[in-house]
């Protein structure tokens, strides 16, 4: 009898013991849901502060310089950037450029633009713009972000040497964005982008034509 209650004892605490530790898991208690810990998106933000504050030395510096050249040194420096980023400048030359257009009016975050395709004409409908996130710019308009998933793309796809063409580049700021917003949609599965992301990766990665929008089974431009 005393060994049987003693035997009823231990799997009496061993149960006890279960029930204190079965909530426990190494991934759950380390998770950002179940810590007090900076959420991703934090993290993303933080980390975008140090470039943006660069980019904006970079403007004042630049703005100085442009303010104290005389238009002969001014045209011999738009010359040159003429002969290293010539698809950068072009847009600023074109005389159809479209950022003389008014806004749309469907438009409420106060950066889309009419787009050649109907289906292409909405409005990511936040404020701020989307664009404005610092997911949108890691993840849609960094060089070296775009770069990296665009080899990876390749090489899964089509087992090829990356194309790095701005079109190519284009193309895969698209895919990160569906991806970032929608998940993955699978094969056959479109869906087209808020105008405003178009003007955006568009002005980051810039081509003289644009073939606008494809349903399935094709790339977006």
């Amino acid at each position: 009898m005393g060994c049987r209650y003693k035997l009823q004892d231990n799997k009496t605490k061993t149960s006890q013991n279960r029930a204190t530790t079965s909530r426990y898991h190494p991934y759950a208690s380390s998770s950002n849901r179940n810590c007090g810990e900076t959420s991703r998106n934090t993290e993303l933000h933080e980390r975008c502060i140090p470039a943006e504050k660069e980019d904006e030395e970079k403007k004042k510096i630049i703005m100085e310089k442009v303010d104290n050249m005389s238009l002969e040194q001014l045209r011999d420096k738009v010359k040159e950037a003429a002969h290293v980023i010539p698809d950068h400048l072009f847009p600023f030359f074109d005389s159809e450029s479209s950022s003389t257009l008014p806004r749309p009016s469907w438009c409420s975050c106060g950066n889309c633009e009419i787009m050649e395709d109907v289906r292409m004409n909405t409005c990511c409908r936040t404020t701020p713009c989307i664009t404005s996130k610092p997911e949108f710019k890691n993840l849609c308009l960094r060089h070296d972000v775009i770069e990296v998933a665009n080899i990876l793309n390749w090489s899964h796809q089509t087992n090829q040497d990356a194309d790095f063409s701005n079109k190519t580049f284009r193309n895969q700021a698209y895919r990160n964005f569906i991806l970032w917003q929608h998940g993955k949609m699978g094969s056959g599965k479109r869906k087209p982008l808020p105008a405003c992301t178009y003007v955006a990766i568009r002005a980051t990665f810039p081509s003289n034509e644009y073939s606008g929008y494809h349903s399935a089974f094709s790339d977006s431009e």
